[in-house]
């Protein structure tokens, strides 16, 4: 692994993240509705490690599992004043990322993003969860979208 790639992914998956999230708090703070979602991967998960050996992206695999702990951080930090921080898998979507061999198109992932974010409430808070998909919840091979809580 290249440590200049690592350092790049880690800026764009973890630092940018945190400073988009830091400059939006004021804002959040005067609003209603306090919910923070940090788009992450099942990758990222460290208990799920073995099950994605097979995919070199180390750099995505290390900052993403970084971002869960950047999203208990806030977590923490905001529980008090009503926030709710949620890290959330899409799951492989067909995009230029993760093309067309994906499991998913992307107005099936972003729908389900949605539904997932409208129904989050304070107990999702500080937690990583996956995407539902109707047909997905026991599907064989390595994803499967059940809307369950992943481990971290």
């Amino acid at each position: 692994m290249d440590a200049e790639e690592l350092l790049q992914v880690f800026d764009v998956n973890v630092v940018a993240a945190h400073r988009v999230t830091a400059a939006l708090i004021p804002s959040l703070k005067r609003g209603k509705e306090k919910k923070v979602i940090m788009v992450s991967s099942s990758l990222g998960s460290v208990a799920w490690a073995d099950r994605y050996r097979w995919s070199p992206v180390y750099a995505y695999k290390i900052t993403k599992a970084a971002m869960s702990m950047l999203t208990v951080q806030y977590a923490m930090e905001y529980k008090k004043e009503g926030f709710t921080f949620l890290a959330l898998s899409p799951g492989w979507l067909k995009t230029d990322m993760g093309s067309d061999k994906a499991d998913l198109d992307v107005a099936t992932g972003a729908k389900a993003v949605k539904d997932l974010v409208d129904k989050a409430d304070t107990s999702y808070n500080g937690k990583f969860y996956n995407i539902l998909v109707s047909g997905w919840e026991h599907a064989e091979g390595i994803n499967q979208y059940d809307g369950l809580e992943i481990a971290w």
